[in-house]
């Protein structure tokens, strides 16, 4: 079952994504070669606007690394907030 961080983000990803397809050029990016992300939806040279969109996650981000680096323990939400879309 998804808590409600997860759902109240997932409605409005969703929303977003609708509201952007009405403008076409509002989910345009700079591209960058060196920063891949299956978020683009075409490919470019650096600097060029290309279309974008966000993604659902295929994997569960690991947060433990960052955790134990920074000797603090970050709250579920936090976590669920960063890691529920791709970049």
């Amino acid at each position: 079952m998804k808590n409600d961080v997860v759902e109240a983000l997932d409605k409005f990803i969703q929303n977003f994504i609708l509201l952007a397809q009405q403008d076409s050029n509002s989910l345009a990016v700079e591209y960058d070669p060196t920063w891949p992300s299956e978020c683009y939806q075409e490919s470019g040279s650096a600097g060029d606007w290309v279309k974008w969109c966000p993604k659902l996650r295929n994997d569960q981000a690991d947060f433990s690394g960052f955790e134990k680096a920074m000797e603090l323990t970050i709250h579920p939400d936090l976590k669920a907030f960063y890691a529920q879309v791709l970049e």
